[in-house]
């Protein structure tokens, strides 16, 4: 099995659940601490944690759904699910499903270009300089195998980026009042739900796991996994809220992009040397993972919608498109704008309506398929 694995180049061999699951979270986490936070603060202001919470258990189904579907279809991906139970309908969903993710590839490498001018060294680097050198090693890490960027991600995420931001958390838990909360639901619901909604299409991220559910080593471990996974980010999401809104209070809806939690920041650098070195360690590391996993998602996806053997050639010609397509969004709020249209509805429809679709049909033919089958229980034995 795994010698035709490798022969196909279609599936990664040797990855864990968790490993699959934390690739999801760190692209979520670097998310929430630039783009995420930016639209919750302009929108629902210091309400950003009560948007949180009520997206959270329409979430925390979506991801059940993901997860479950992909450990009831084991040997299955997205591909040859779409295939088995929507027919043709693949040769329309699976185009689908590529545009989405070399979307979210193309945002994610123009968020750190964008991100990048913020260390103000834009007058000595050219901002194509950023993007070859992102786009370059997200191709070779997605040529590599998805399994050697997840076990890198893996070694970051918890060597580096965890420990780096508990000391950045522990240092920014000055000058905090619980009364800057005040007072809540002070615009009514139409903006927590309109940023709730918001939060739950970014949950729709964790469709990718479909893609590579196939290469999971024990697949009955992914549904627990991606449970705690979201958790877990929703923790992080609340952090990156509250906290902010607890120095700040109204004010954090008036602070300008890339992020207003990134503001507390200033503050220390009275501790910290060089705080634009803290700053690219964890920016570099998850737009990378994140242009890299949807990269690679869409050649995989590709490939497979057209019975080609290897995905790998498709990284030859993808890699050029993500690069080029960057350059068609030229502004700051063209980049946001886009984002928060992929986000709200792109990966709402893709990355939870259809997963949920796909499960109902699964759950429906597996109980049909118990029915047709007769019980061996009062059926005379034929002597």
């Amino acid at each position: 099995m795994t010698g035709a694995r490798r022969r196909q180049g279609g599936s990664a061999v040797g990855i864990t659940a968790w490993q699959l699951v934390w690739m999801v979270v760190t692209t979520l986490a670097i998310e929430d601490a630039t783009v995420i936070d930016h639209f919750l603060a302009h929108v629902a202001g210091i309400d950003s944690w009560v948007s949180i919470l009520v997206a959270a258990p329409m979430g925390l189904l979506g991801v059940w759904a993901i997860a479950t579907l992909a450990s009831r279809r084991r040997g299955f991906d997205l591909v040859a699910i779409l295939r088995n139970d929507l027919g043709w309908l693949v040769y329309l969903l699976g185009p689908a499903f590529v545009l989405l993710f070399i979307a979210d590839a193309t945002l994610s490498s123009r968020t750190f270009v964008l991100v990048a001018k913020t260390l103000g060294e834009e007058a000595y680097v050219p901002e194509g300089a950023f993007l070859l050198l992102l786009i370059g090693t997200a191709m070779w890490g997605a040529w590599l195998g998805i399994e050697v960027v997840a076990r890198v991600n893996t070694a970051v995420l918890w060597l580096v980026d965890v420990p780096l931001g508990i000391f950045l958390a522990a240092l920014g838990t000055n000058h905090e009042s619980l009364v800057r909360l005040l007072p809540i639901l002070a615009n009514g619901w139409g903006p927590i739900w309109d940023m709730a909604m918001f939060m739950l299409g970014k949950t729709g991220e964790f469709v990718v796991i479909l893609v590579y559910a196939t290469a999971v080593e024990v697949p009955a471990k992914l549904t627990r996994a991606s449970l705690w996974g979201f958790c877990l980010l929703i923790v992080m999401a609340l952090g990156h809220s509250v906290g902010p809104a607890l120095t700040f209070g109204q004010s954090v809806s008036d602070v300008t992009w890339p992020s207003y939690s990134q503001i507390r920041a200033i503050e220390f650098g009275r501790f910290l040397q060089n705080l634009a070195v803290t700053a690219v360690i964890f920016w570099i590391h998850g737009f990378w993972l994140e242009t890299t996993l949807f990269l690679d998602a869409a050649a995989r996806t590709t490939a497979k919608v057209l019975g080609m053997r290897s995905h790998r050639k498709l990284l030859l010609v993808l890699g050029p498109v993500v690069f080029g397509l960057v350059y068609l969004i030229p502004t700051e709020a063209q980049a946001l704008s886009e984002r928060r249209l992929l986000d709200t509805w792109g990966f709402l429809i893709l990355g939870l309506v259809v997963p949920i679709l796909l499960l109902v049909i699964s759950v429906l033919r597996g109980r049909a398929s118990r029915t047709a089958t007769p019980s061996r229980r009062g059926t005379p034995l034929i002597r």
